[in-house]
């Protein structure tokens, strides 16, 4: 018996799911990674292993919401983990597919492409039931896709023209047996975990977590990637304020404004925030201390901005690059220290301009 053709289309597929998948930052010892992920239930979050392997701090982003995570499944060889955010998400709940798509089927990735707002990726199942060893670990039952996805798509749900979700984004092909899933996202076809193999890991973790064994970290590392002058607070705490920092200014810098804003502890409206940020690109970070005061973290971080002329500071609009000093101080909110305010650090005058 011949399948009727779907009634539905990728674009509209899009429009579907597109609210209930979310973007993923976690923090091991000494680095941080970006991933995908989307919505199994409105505190469970779908993705691949490799995006939260090691980690020591997870965030869940959807929208300008933001919440801590907590990975309670997790398995190295199929490459697939279950996280668990510390607060409900109203996006669409998305469901796995009842079968495995077909070689020729269209298909679309949907994802946070190297941090930037949301991508579509429509292609072509180019193959199913592929073996590959991926990091050293032989795996199979994986679909081979013929579009190429970035850093960032990764766990990211690979969808048909009815928005059921029939894999997920993992390895490139011709950089997988070299350098292993993280390293190698920038060209080639694109594997994906099959539903039928994701599906029964992800019913039995919700019924029984099996989350990964941590090991403490030695020492943080900051946005500048040096190791932290921390002073009387445990690290892991110093580590999320530092990965708050990093995902707004890296959101800011590629545009991805609503990302930027969910780590606002205030909040703050999106259109006015887009307005004042509109040319900005900041860069050169730099973090001269990080703190407690009235047991919530400050960070001292100075950094340079370019803007477009008229863009500049509020005394100064004409400036096109600008040098800052700032605290950041920081409050909890839905499990994560995000920030209140930034103000002027001692005696430093608050900005200046770059010297010519």
């Amino acid at each position: 018996m011949v399948s009727s053709p779907s009634a539905g289309t990728l674009k509209s597929a899009f429009a579907l799911v597109r609210s209930g998948v979310v973007r993923i930052q976690s923090a091991d010892c000494t680095t941080s990674g970006q991933g995908s992920g989307f919505l199994l239930g409105p505190d469970l979050v779908v993705t691949v292993a490799h995006v939260v392997r090691g980690a020591q701090a997870v965030r869940v982003m959807n929208g300008t919401m933001a919440a801590a995570g907590e990975v309670i499944g997790y398995d190295d060889r199929s490459d697939l983990a279950l996280v668990r955010s510390a607060v409900r998400f109203p996006g669409r709940i998305l469901a796995f597919a009842a079968s495995d798509p077909e070689v020729g089927d269209q298909v679309a990735a949907v994802g946070y492409t190297l941090g930037s707002p949301l991508s579509f990726k429509p292609g072509t199942v180019n193959s199913t039931g592929r073996k590959a060893t991926i990091g050293g670990i032989t795996r199979h039952g994986l679909i081979e896709l013929d579009f190429a996805s970035n850093h960032g798509n990764s766990g990211g749900p690979v969808i048909d023209a009815d928005g059921n979700v029939v894999g997920l984004v993992d390895a490139q092909t011709d950089v997988m047996d070299q350098q292993g899933a993280k390293s190698g996202e920038l060209q080639g076809d694109r594997l994906a975990v099959a539903a039928s193999v994701a599906r029964p890991a992800f019913e039995r973790w919700r019924v029984r977590p099996e989350p990964p064994s941590h090991q403490p970290c030695p020492q943080a590392v900051g946005i500048d990637g040096r190791p932290l002058p921390v002073r009387d607070m445990r690290e892991d705490v110093a580590t999320q304020a530092l990965q708050t920092l990093e995902v707004y200014f890296s959101s800011l810098n590629a545009g991805d404004n609503p990302t930027a804003v969910a780590q606002l502890a205030r909040g703050m409206s999106l259109a006015d925030f887009s307005d004042a940020v509109k040319s900005t690109r900041d860069s050169d970070f730099r973090v001269g201390d990080v703190s407690l005061i009235s047991r919530k973290p400050v960070v001292w971080l100075r950094f340079t901005s370019r803007q477009d002329p008229g863009d500049g500071p509020q005394d100064r609009p004409g400036e096109i690059c600008t040098r800052w000093s700032l605290d950041y101080h920081f409050s909890r909110v839905n499990g994560l220290w995000l920030i209140d305010r930034a103000v002027r650090h001692g005696t430093d005058p608050v900005s200046m301009p770059c010297p010519r």
